[in-house]
């Protein structure tokens, strides 16, 4: 079986970091890209590929969206106004 790659916006937050633990629990190799607004590196383990930035960002970024399986968005969007 081919292992999935799971790439988890917002994953160095609270929500973000448990749905990490989640993916890797199921099987899943996880990729986590968070600018660190309001996420913490700490949150992740060590073995997790950290980027550094958000989905509107420029490359790197955008190269590890493209070698993902999956994304699972769970940072907010910042441009909607509640």
């Amino acid at each position: 079986m081919t292992e999935t790659t799971v790439v988890i916006t917002g994953g160095a937050g609270y929500i973000g970091s448990h749905t990490v633990l989640a993916c890797r629990e199921n099987g899943n190799r996880v990729v986590v890209l968070d600018n660190l607004v309001k996420g913490r590196r700490d949150l992740l383990p060590d073995d997790v590929p950290f980027y550094l930035g958000d989905v509107g960002g420029n490359p790197p970024h955008q190269g590890c969206l493209r070698s993902r399986d999956r994304q699972a968005q769970r940072a907010p969007d910042l441009r909607r106004r509640l």
